[in-house]
C-alpha cells in the first residue's frame, strides 16, 4: 500500500488510508476529484488477484470511481519478521471487474440444521 500511496501523491492527490474502515484501501483527492483505491500486492506476475466479493462488488457503488493498483513482483525476505522489497506498481483506471476473466473460485455453503 506503501507504494501506491506514494505514487498518487507524486500525481498531486491528497492520500488517506481507508482500508480499516472502507471497503478500498486508499482515498485521493485533488481539485475536487475523488478516486477510491484498491491495493493488490503480490509476488507473482500480477496476471491474477483474487478478489473479495466486496472488492468486487466496490466499482458498482454509486458515486464511485475505482482505481485498482497492482505491485507485482514484491521479493518477501525474513523468518519471524517479514520484510517486504521491490514491485512493480500497474494501474487501472477507472476499473470494472466486468471488463477482466472475473471467475470464482469458493463458495461460502450455509447449512441446514438437521
Amino acid at each position: 500500500m506503501k507504494m501506491a500511496e506514494r505514487h498518487y501523491h507524486k500525481l498531486g492527490f491528497a492520500v488517506v488510508d481507508r482500508h480499516k474502515t472502507e471497503s478500498y484501501d486508499i482515498e485521493c483527492t485533488k481539485a475536487g476529484r475523488r478516486l477510491c483505491i484498491e491495493v493488490k500486492g503480490t509476488r507473482t506476475t500480477g496476471n491474477q488477484i483474487v478478489l473479495t466479493s466486496n472488492e468486487v462488488k466496490l466499482p458498482y457503488r454509486r458515486g464511485l470511481v475505482i482505481e485498482l493498483c497492482v505491485v507485482h513482483s514484491i521479493r518477501v525476505a525474513g523468518s519471524k519478521t517479514l520484510k517486504t522489497t521491490g514491485g512493480t506498481l500497474v494501474r487501472y483506471e477507472n476499473w470494472q471487474p466486468r471488463d477482466h476473466d472475473l471467475r470464482p473460485i469458493s463458495f461460502i455453503c450455509e447449512l441446514a440444521k438437521s
